[in-house]
């Protein structure tokens, strides 16, 4: 790497929501009184789909356990999704060139990505946790409707991002 090259790495730990809570639960207690209701009906013979059942809604909590890592090399951002610390998904790469604007998303601004999510597709890589700093970016890729970047990159990130992003578009 070159003395000007930027590289920084950010990882990201999703809150999981009541909704999120209520379905794992939901899907543990059907899951088991399938599991009871087919034990009584077939006896042994009912093991391999109540092994299937098992797997089935482990593989369903497993779903929502999710980390974002956000890579930041030389003008491009990279974000991956982690999945229950097993597997690893690129979620989008972009060019910050693109950005038409980087905003803190605070009560202030909240007006201005209410506006920017009309019409646009909503990208939300953030922790969700109360408080967390997010920041919000609009673009537009070629052959493609508005989208909006939802995202907490920390301090280094945001000044690696500033060398590419001109300072009229940075607001926070």
């Amino acid at each position: 790497m070159n003395q000007s090259d930027v590289f920084i790495e950010k990882m990201v730990t999703r809150t999981i929501s009541l909704r999120e809570y209520a379905i794992q639960l939901l899907a543990m207690v059907g899951g088991g009184l399938l599991a009871f209701a087919l034990l009584l009906i077939a006896g042994f013979y009912a093991l391999v789909f109540i092994m299937g059942i098992c797997y089935g809604v482990i593989k369903l909590c497993q779903r929502y356990n999710l980390e974002f890592e956000y890579i930041f090399t030389n003008g491009e951002l990279d974000i991956d999704r982690i999945t229950a610390k097993k597997t690893r998904k690129r979620m989008m790469n972009i060019k910050v060139q693109l950005f038409d604007s980087l905003t803190r998303l605070t009560p202030e601004t909240q007006a201005e990505y209410d506006k920017a999510l009309r019409g646009s597709e909503l990208r939300d890589y953030s922790s969700r946790q109360p408080g967390a700093e997010c920041w919000f970016a609009s673009y537009r890729l070629p052959n493609s409707k508005s989208q909006v970047l939802l995202f907490e990159p920390d301090d280094a990130m945001l000044t690696g991002i500033g060398r590419f992003v001109p300072p009229t578009k940075i607001k926070g």
